[in-house]
């Protein structure tokens, strides 16, 4: 079984504790890192390269939206859920501009956080991405069925 390697980010280390012992009783989800601010969040990607980053909304420093799309940009294998304790169109609108992959209320954790880790964690592995620098193109498909799309004219 694949396992969701997963970082943790929110200022309040009660709730990653929280979500750490929540999450220890799922065997398709390890939590291998937290951080406590989005600036942490992004340094834990780059050294732990998880498959999944939980990121609160709103935190000090590097916000949970800034820090979604800097990891977003650098490390686009990487799937952002965004966690907050509001409910609220703006953060969620934030939230998909950012490019997270989902956006989870905190109340609604219980319910939907294991079914969305893997939901997003099976998209992400059925997706395989190569890209041949010499002639641009790139290749997208499904695992074990991989097809070429070219970027510019057509072959």
């Amino acid at each position: 079984m694949q396992i969701a390697r997963t970082l943790v980010v929110d200022d309040d280390a009660g709730f990653r504790r929280r979500v750490r012992q929540f999450l220890a009783s799922e065997p398709s989800i390890e939590v291998i890192g937290e951080a406590a601010d989005g600036q942490e969040a992004i340094l834990k990607a780059r050294e732990l390269k998880p498959d999944v980053v939980l990121m609160d909304v709103r935190m000090p420093g590097t916000n949970g939206v800034d820090a979604t799309r800097l990891i977003n940009d650098e490390m686009p294998r990487i799937k952002v859920i965004v966690l907050s304790l509001y409910d609220v169109d703006e953060y969620r609108q934030a939230a998909t501009a950012s490019g997270a992959s989902a956006y989870v209320p905190k109340k609604s954790l219980v319910d939907e956080l294991v079914p969305t880790i893997q939901r997003i964690w099976r998209i992400r592995r059925s997706m395989t991405f190569s890209r041949r620098e010499s002639d641009g193109e790139m290749r997208i498909g499904r695992q074990g069925h991989q097809h070429s799309a070219h970027r510019g004219q057509p072959r």
